[in-house]
């Protein structure tokens, strides 16, 4: 309180309580105008002060008696009228660790208790008897990081500010509470683990973003009024949550609102003003109804990732920029797939969404394709690749039914797995000049006719054609290919000569079932290190010969007589009488090992 000496005639705001003596000092507060020379009746209010004992009593009275049998660690005045916007501001803030419980022994009545008691991890216990609430307003960060803390929460008639109030007091108990006056509830009781009951929400809230995060011993439906404009992580992990899910017609942020809400029922919601809806409904497996996307939402990534019980179609509005993993194991939805004209990301959008029909599409910006249709078995209609797009990697993985050609874009680096198992399309097969990796990316593609292709930039040719038993042509193999496994296993159809490029070590079952190559094959490769069965199966009536750098590792693995030998199994070289070639006979193989294997392909006139 203000303490000043009277001076007659000026105006004084005192309470009722004892004479005044002229000249004597008070300390005074609310009241009347005194007029010099008059006597009153005033309360002599004494100053709040803080007790700290060392058995970490925190006491609030309105004296400086110290407690019996107690010893004073320090005492604090002043924080009845003062504000503070920082937990360092705090007058006992060096004295954190030691405070254990506090209590009112006389009525305290302050106007803001912000940062009063963040921090306090060993507090235990606050006795609000005494503790007069009437006034306060902001109770931002009051008891934040209060792990130890017990009890109830609490909050006072005109508190407008809650933001941090209670974040991470994971020991306290009972039903959250939140009164009419609250606009804030930004972090509340984040990480309160054993607060039970239903959530609550005063009507004036807009803030209410991480307001019950990982609040998991919360139950009964989820609360959000209608002034609420940001809602991020508000009931994120609340898993024992029941009810719909509910949104403020302002909200603008609900960005993780309901991740991971697994027994939320009813249809998922979203404001006509939402911008933000990543992980907004992240594996709410019991959801149903169809999803929702208004037009003002950007960032649909992961909104209805694993919500397995959606039906209807999937929805996308022409504002979203990005669509990875939005309906990932949406297995009941229905309809054709969507993509709106902005989105530049489409990274398994609709991955093991297998109920799924009509074609695929792609935006005109998408640059990322990633596994963008894993899965989805039912798709007909051709595949679709924009032109921006630079990842394909398992694009169209085990889409059993889609038709059509293949194809790929000029900016695509990776066709991993791209078509894998795609068993229907037809046509020649598609790769785009920037390719680096085909690993994989026409297997089990039976019906795909016409010739095979590789990208002057691909490193990676493993099982790129597996079991593309209709392809006809010869193979091919650019220099900067290293990996020949399994390339072009069971091509039976392919005609012409094998290849290998400089580069290649690897050509384990390159060729293996290809029992129409015949003719001359050129491997420039000297380091090839794996060649068992690259040639397994073949037509023995029709001669291989195989020109190798002389010398080199690739001579050695080729000459091996095991089951790592080039046809799989044991086999016996006999080295010509001129010592200048090598053959089998019951596998129609000649292997002429020279010095430059470009010279004897231009001698041979191939």
């Amino acid at each position: 309180m203000a303490h000043k000496t009277l001076v007659g005639g000026t105006a004084y705001n005192i309470v009722g309580g004892k004479s005044l003596v002229s000249g004597t000092a008070y300390n005074i507060k609310k009241g009347r105008t005194l007029v010099g020379g008059t006597g009153y009746d005033i309360n002599f209010e004494k100053e709040a002060t803080a007790m700290l004992y060392d058995n970490g009593d925190f006491a609030f009275q309105r004296s400086d008696d110290v407690e019996s049998g107690k010893t004073l660690v320090a005492s604090y005045t002043g924080f009845e009228e003062n504000s503070y916007s920082s937990a360092s501001a705090v007058p006992w803030n060096a004295q954190q660790a030691n405070i254990k419980n506090a209590y009112c022994i006389e009525e305290v009545a302050p106007a803001n208790i912000s940062y009063w008691f963040a921090n306090c991890k060993n507090l235990i216990s606050f006795n609000s008897s005494n503790f007069n609430m009437s006034n306060v307003s902001s109770m931002r960060n009051t008891y934040y990081n209060c792990r130890n803390l017990t009890g109830s929460p609490i909050c006072g008639d005109n508190v407008k500010d809650m933001a941090y109030a209670y974040c991470n007091c994971k020991n306290l108990t009972g039903a959250p509470i939140c009164k009419d006056n609250v606009t804030s509830i930004q972090h509340t009781y984040e990480n309160c683990i054993n607060l039970t009951g239903s959530p609550v929400l005063g009507r004036n809230v807009t803030y209410m973003s991480y307001a019950y995060r990982n609040c998991f011993r919360l139950t009964g439906s989820p609360k959000v009024g209608d002034k609420v404009s940001e809602m991020a992580y508000a009931y994120y992990n609340c898993t024992n949550l029941t009810g719909a899910p509910a949104t403020g017609g302002m909200t603008s942020l609900m960005n993780y609102a309901y991740y991971n809400c697994t027994n939320l029922t009813g249809s998922p919601v979203c404001g006509s003003y939402a911008r933000y809806l990543q992980y907004a409904y992240y594996n709410c497996y019991n959801l149903t109804g169809s999803p929702v996307c208004p037009e003002t939402v950007i960032n649909m990534a992961y909104t209805y990732e694993n919500c397995t019980n959606l039906t209807g179609s999937p929805v996308c509005g022409n504002n979203v920029t990005t669509m990875r993993n939005t309906y990932v194991n949406c297995r009941n939805l229905t309809g054709s797939p969507v993509c709106g004209s902005n989105v530049t990301d489409m990274s398994q959008a609709y991955r093991m969404c297998y109920n799924l029909t009509g074609s695929p599409v792609c935006g005109d910006k998408v640059t990322n394709m990633y596994c963008t249709y894993v899965g989805c078995s039912n798709l007909t209609g051709s595949p679709a690749c924009g032109d921006k797009v630079t990842d394909m990697w398992g694009t169209y993985y085990n889409c059993h039914n889609i038709i059509g050609s293949p194809v790929c874009g000029n900016n695509v680096t990776t066709m991993s797995n791209t078509y894998y198992n795609c068993r229907k399309l037809t046509g020649s097969p598609a790769c785009g000049s920037n390719v680096l990796n085909m690993y994989c990316a026409y297997y089990g593609c039976w019906n795909l006719n016409g010739n095979p292709i590789c990208g002057s930039n691909v490193t990676n040719m493993a099982f790129t054609y597996y079991y593309c038993n209709h392809l006809t042509g010869s193979p091919v193999c650019e220099n900067n290919v290293t990996n020949m496994s399994y390339a072009y296993y069971m091509c039976q159809n392919l005609t012409g000569s094998p290849v290998c490029g400089n580069n290649v070590t690897n050509m384990c079952n390159a060729y293996y079932g290809c029992k129409n190559l015949s003719g001359n094959g050129y491997f420039y490769s000297a380091n090839i290190n794996n060649a068992r069965g690259c040639f397994g199966i073949k037509n023995n009536s029709k001669r291989l010969t195989i020109y190798v750098p002389s010398g080199s590792t690739t001579l050695t693995t080729i000459l091996y007589n095991n089951t790592s030998s080039l046809v799989g199994s044991a086999i016996t070289w006999t080295n010509a009488s001129t010592g200048t070639y090598y053959y089998n006979t019951a596998y129609n193989l000649y292997i002429y090992p020279v010095t430059n294997v470009a010279a004897a392909r231009a001698a041979n006139g191939d």
